[in-house]
């Protein structure tokens, strides 16, 4: 992708530098992707669908064909937000968890 800065320069991106710049945003910087630039719009849903494997692959869990509803930034969103719940919940009730370290990693029991 060939892209002018204001100043005149022009620079190119190809599709891996393109990829990783995609990959390291969340749900919402992809959305404002999408609206800023519709030549990117197909490249950051790509992103948004890795994101969101990603994501449940760390969850350890799979998506259900039958709640896969919206767009791939919309699904990652959501994804998102229940790491965020989950986050907020473990650390809300820390005197009630067991954690057990196994292989170098921590569980909560």
């Amino acid at each position: 992708m060939l892209l002018q800065l204001p100043s005149g320069a022009e620079f190119y991106l190809d599709g891996l530098v393109l990829e990783t710049i995609l990959l390291n945003l969340r749900a919402a910087d992809l959305a404002n992707v999408c609206l800023t630039c519709r030549a990117l719009s197909q490249p950051a849903q790509a992103a948004a669908r890795g994101a969101a494997q990603l994501l449940l692959t760390r969850l350890q869990t799979t998506r259900m064909r039958e709640m896969e509803r919206g767009s791939a930034i919309a699904q990652l969103l959501s994804w998102e937000s229940v790491v965020g719940d989950n986050l907020v919940w473990l650390q809300a009730v820390e005197e009630a968890a067991t954690i057990i370290v196994k292989d170098g990693q921590q569980y909560v029991q």
